[in-house]
């Protein structure tokens, strides 16, 4: 294996000169993201500054104008969503995706079928997916709800619904886990639930986030990408791009744009 090999396989995701146009208008702008394998990697950036589109071109809900996106060094960039899916890179949402009106266990059972392509027949009965209530027990009792498999998916408080979409999204077993805004509308009590959720489930896996609370960047990131209109402002740990004059004035600048 030749030096490029080496650094290329130590990298989960990268794009290379990502750009999207929408009708003339650049939102994404000759992009260079390269996330280590095993690593919480952020993506901040004030309004506007192009996260959200950048995590549709990472997931494939939009097709770059130009440039490559890679997963595992194989490129991705013309991939369908379900595609990348079996690949191993799954995104979780900012609006909680639950069935409310089922039990916690159904509702990372039915995301197992998924997986398993099984027929999810979701009134069904109870036996027919029996033999997958050890392995949501598992997911559930990773991110703290062995205890509620049983409760209602609506009973729970906000913080814990969030929890049982993120063991949904583990049941489709995921080697690189994109987080969209996951404490978005939360009170500090959840914050800290989901933040030390999402540090416990790092291991062993890439996580990629976007996220407004930078405390919450602060304290579970490895290492932070700034985006600014479009484009790469500044990249390092939180600490380093925090101080970063340019950093800082772009989001001044977005507060008093």
């Amino acid at each position: 294996m030749d030096n490029h090999q080496i650094e290329l396989t130590s990298y989960a995701l990268e794009t290379h000169s990502l750009n999207k146009e929408f009708l003339g208008f650049r939102a994404i702008c000759d992009v260079n993201l390269r996330v280590r394998r095993g690593a919480i990697h952020a993506l901040i950036g004030p309004n506007g500054a192009g996260k959200t589109t950048m995590f549709n071109l990472l997931t494939k809900f939009v097709s770059p104008s130009s440039g490559k996106i890679l997963l595992n060094g194989k490129d991705i960039t013309t991939a369908s969503p379900a595609s990348i899916a079996e690949q191993g890179m799954v995104r979780s949402f900012q609006i909680s995706a639950i069935f409310p009106e089922m039990s916690v266990l159904d509702n990372v059972k039915i995301a197992l079928q998924k997986r398993h392509r099984l027929s999810r027949n979701l009134f069904g009965s109870a036996k027919a997916t029996q033999h997958l209530d050890d392995e949501a027990m598992a997911l559930l009792s990773e991110v703290g709800l062995s205890r509620c498999a049983r409760s209602l998916a609506k009973e729970l408080p906000y913080g814990q619904r969030r929890s049982i979409e993120l063991a949904a999204t583990l049941a489709m077993d995921p080697q690189v886990l994109l987080l969209d805004e996951p404490t978005q509308g939360m009170g500090i009590e959840d914050v800290d639930l989901i933040s030390r959720l999402i540090k416990k489930i790092s291991a062993n896996r890439t996580i990629v986030i976007v996220e407004h609370n930078l405390k919450v960047i602060a304290n579970i990131s490895d290492r932070v990408t700034v985006l600014a209109r479009g484009s790469l402002l500044a990249e390092g740990t939180y600490a380093e791009v925090s101080k970063n004059a340019a950093v800082t004035s772009a989001y001044i600048g977005a507060a008093h744009g």
